[in-house]
């Protein structure tokens, strides 16, 4: 489920940057080539539609992050943009998504970190390990439950124009912080589950815009995850750009000392 994709200070930046990243070449059989040129052309004027949700089907946010969350909400639509709330399924999905991830570093490295671990992280030791036992049947299922991922978005995105989520459950940790180990209660064991709110939507194989839309109340920033119709990258990062400019955060920038 690995995928380059360019990290810009603004959805104009990152399509000319996508626009240096795309392209078909035989070399890599996988890519859909898209056009050479990405640039973005002046921002449209029809209304938006988006469908919503705060949690992605029940997880983990931080009180700060949902207020947050919300007041993105309220200045969206104060500019006319149309929001309805929906509720996915996403059932199977954690586990498609830890099944098809943890496969591929067994598939990359083999038995290197099983049979080496001092040289690897140690919870990076746990994931080749785990998938070294799966079986035919949990792969086979693991892409079973990744196509309707993918199908639930296909239909709901030919009713919308993108889905909208938060980025993180929570703002930034502190750097010495490796992982988030806890929110509002919720304990995690394995470094990426604090992850999840991004980890559910890669499954769905659509393109997904992670861009700064609030400050929380600690002044740190907050960000949404957009996603978009399938192929339809260049398209994105346009309604990315009018989302920009409604919510006006991509110019601030912290006081350095």
């Amino acid at each position: 489920m690995t995928a380059l994709s360019p990290s810009a200070r603004t959805c104009r930046d990152a399509a000319l940057m996508l626009s240096a990243m795309t392209g078909t070449d035989e070399l890599t059989p996988l890519g859909h080539g898209l056009a050479a040129t990405t640039e973005l052309g002046t921002p449209g004027t029809t209304p938006i539609r988006l469908a919503w949700s705060e949690d992605l089907g029940g997880l983990p946010v931080s009180a700060e992050v949902r207020e947050a969350f919300r007041s993105v909400r309220r200045t969206l639509e104060s500019a006319g943009v149309d929001i309805v709330d929906v509720d996915l399924d996403f059932t199977g999905v954690d586990r498609a998504w830890q099944t098809i991830e943890m496969f591929g570093w067994f598939s990359l490295l083999g038995r290197a970190p099983i049979d080496h671990p001092e040289k690897y992280r140690d919870d990076f030791v746990v994931n080749v390990t785990e998938a070294s036992a799966y079986t035919t049947t949990e792969l086979v299922e693991a892409q079973r439950r990744r196509y309707e991922a993918y199908v639930q978005f296909v239909e709901l995105l030919g009713e919308y124009d993108a889905f909208v989520c938060p980025g993180a459950p929570v703002v930034a940790p502190p750097a010495e912080v490796p992982w988030v180990a806890e929110i509002d209660g919720t304990t995690f064991d394995r470094y990426f589950q604090w992850q999840r709110l991004a980890c559910r939507l890669v499954p769905s194989q659509h393109p997904v815009l992670a861009m700064p839309a609030a400050f929380g109340a600690s002044g740190l920033p907050v960000g949404i995850q957009v996603v978009g119709r399938y192929g339809r990258d260049v398209e994105l990062l346009a309604l990315g750009e009018r989302l920009e400019l409604i919510l006006g955060v991509t110019g601030v920038h912290p006081e350095l000392g």
